[in-house]
């Protein structure tokens, strides 16, 4: 089957390779906009209610027996005696390493045991504002469970969390790592940031729960499956931090214990019948917020960006994978707001239809708040906050993806990179002021070579020479800063690789040809080195026509005006809008 790819992407255009992985959230972090990671509560002047205890840490260190419904001290000077329907707290100790606030039900021992019951904020605190936020580190880290090929490195400038996937399995048909015909494996790396804020007013019975997350992932995915239906989670990492204990400005101080717990998590459904290869990176990041204030709202935003090598199938699949991640606050030792968010690609590929190839990026997001330990009247919540999805890639068999010059009758092929179609060969038009490579119809493969006095006209009808604010389009779409594409240099792009893309076999389709150029004094030069192709746009300074050069040992491409229109170049054709 010749397959043709027509390559109509939603943001960023892929190279070959078949993907059905979907990688986290995030981008590179900004401490300037994080909270400071040891910013204090910031509070008003608390009161709290008159049935309330306070447990010292020598009382804590009496404690003999603790399960979160009895509790037990032993007989001695130092432990308290308890009352019945009072209220008591406690911070982190050996048998409370989360601390406790909990309801006295009834006591026995002479006080000094109680059958216990749950208790909130709100049976404690009567009124008072509490602010906290906290930036998560992996210094900040009690406990790691990491699954096997996973390994945690030191954070490094930009991400406080770094990943090392080594031979991670995603499925297993028959859960035997010697057997790899029946695997969905992972290489990569996942780098993330994570930070928290949490309010409290208990004098207007209002509660704020903010998270911000920050992802990069570079994953290549490998699979051998033959005719498999799959539906399976996998966790990949739970992390328990340390507990952090802030202490209210009461005589004696009441501690609030928050414990942050992650997880990530890599979730895959469908059905597949292909060997696959892929190699994505992925970057995402996200800030949501949850309020109550006489009901719940919520307020979310996020970007995400792909990009991965455009898909090269010949089976079929109907693949949707996430590798998402969740937080959630332990408020004491109850849980209390979670959010996680779950970006993922999705696959369909079938060679009887057309587009054969479709491929989709999206994030699902969701939020619940577990009340039972703010009190407050609040109610639990619990709200899917991002279903978001947008179509990346369709790939089309050789079916009207092609355009035919009626002035002569050769036949070219065409592509669509965002909004934007053009052809991808150079056109082969003879006209005045165009020459052959060498002026050789050798080289008739590689185009023909005009001077920009032709080029400006020699598009066929309905067609045009693109302006240099058309190539700039072409340039962001494929990844270029907005800072870079307006710059006059030989390498704009080169770390997002703007230049490789646009070569031939380059990701982007646009199969960018060296054929060198022709001097106005008739040389023909660095073909093989580089590529040539005219704009129909003048620098205004210099009334030099705006160029793009690509190179062959250069990831990026030049923009530039410093060739006079006397020389011959390429020639791309855009189609009119």
């Amino acid at each position: 089957m010749n397959l043709e790819k027509v390559v109509k992407i939603g943001k960023q255009v892929l190279t070959t390779g078949l993907i059905f992985s979907s990688l986290l959230y995030g981008c590179k972090k900004d401490d300037s906009t994080k909270p400071d990671n040891n910013n204090p509560p910031i509070q008003n002047e608390v009161v709290l209610s008159s049935n309330i205890r306070i447990l010292s840490e020598q009382n804590l260190q009496e404690i003999n027996y603790f399960d979160g419904k009895e509790i037990k001290f032993n007989n001695s000077t130092n432990s308290p005696k308890l009352n019945e329907n009072t209220f008591i707290v406690g911070g982190v100790s050996q048998q409370t390493p989360d601390g406790f606030l909990k309801k006295v039900v009834t006591v026995f021992d002479n006080g000094y045991s109680a059958q216990l019951e749950e208790a909130t904020l709100d049976d404690a605190i009567e009124s008072g504002k509490i602010n906290f936020t906290k930036t998560l580190k992996s210094s900040d880290l009690e406990t790691s469970l990491l699954k096997q090929g996973v390994k945690l490195k030191n954070s490094n400038l930009d991400y406080d969390f770094t990943y090392d996937l080594f031979d991670f399995i995603i499925y297993d048909l028959d859960e035997n790592e010697n057997t790899t015909n029946d695997q969905i494996r992972a290489n990569g790396k996942i780098y993330f940031n994570v930070n928290f804020e949490i309010d409290f007013d208990f004098e207007k019975k209002t509660f704020n729960f903010k998270s911000g997350m920050e992802n990069l992932n570079r994953m290549e995915l490998e699979a051998e499956l033959t005719n498999y239906k799959i539906d399976i989670s996998r966790e990949i990492v739970k992390h328990k931090f340390k507990p952090i204990t802030f202490f209210l400005p009461t005589q004696p101080p009441f501690p609030i214990i928050l414990r942050p717990i992650i997880h990530l998590y890599t979730d895959t459904k469908g059905e597949i019948d292909a060997e696959l290869r892929a190699i994505v990176e992925q970057t995402n990041s996200l800030n949501a917020s949850v309020s109550y204030d006489n009901g719940w709202t919520y307020s979310k935003n996020f970007s995400e960006n792909f990009t991965f090598d455009v898909p090269n199938a010949s089976l079929n699949a109907n693949m949707k994978n996430n590798l998402g991640s969740e937080l959630t606050i332990l408020l004491y030792d109850f849980i209390g707001p979670t959010i996680q968010v779950g970006p993922y690609l999705k696959l369909n590929v079938n060679t009887n239809s057309n587009p054969w190839l479709e491929l989709f990026g999206g994030i699902d997001g969701k939020v619940w708040v577990n009340s039972s330990k703010i009190g407050m009247g609040i109610s639990d919540y619990e709200k899917d906050i991002i279903n978001y999805e947008k179509k990346l890639l369709e790939l089309f068999k050789n079916q009207n993806n092609t355009f035919t010059d009626p002035r002569d009758g050769q036949v070219y092929d065409i592509v669509k990179i965002g909004n934007q179609e053009m052809f991808a060969e150079n056109l082969n038009y003879n006209s005045s002021g165009s020459f052959y490579y060498n002026n050789d119809p050798n080289y008739s493969g590689y185009g023909k070579l005009y001077n920009w006095n032709s080029a400006i006209s020699v598009c066929p009808p309905g067609w045009h020479l693109p302006s240099d604010d058309e190539f700039k389009e072409l340039e962001i779409f494929l990844g270029m800063s907005q800072d870079e594409v307006n710059q006059k240099s030989a390498n704009r792009g080169a770390n997002e690789e703007i230049g490789t893309k646009l070569k031939k076999d380059g990701s982007s389709g646009f199969e960018g040809i060296l054929s060198g150029h022709r001097t106005a004094t008739g040389n023909y030069l660095n073909f093989g080195y580089n590529g040539y192709f005219w704009t129909s746009t003048k620098d205004g300074s210099s009334s030099n026509p705006y160029n793009r050069i690509l190179w062959k040992d250069l990831t990026g491409v030049e923009r530039d005006d410093y060739i006079f229109g006397e020389n011959y170049f390429s020639v791309r054709c855009f189609k009119d809008e």
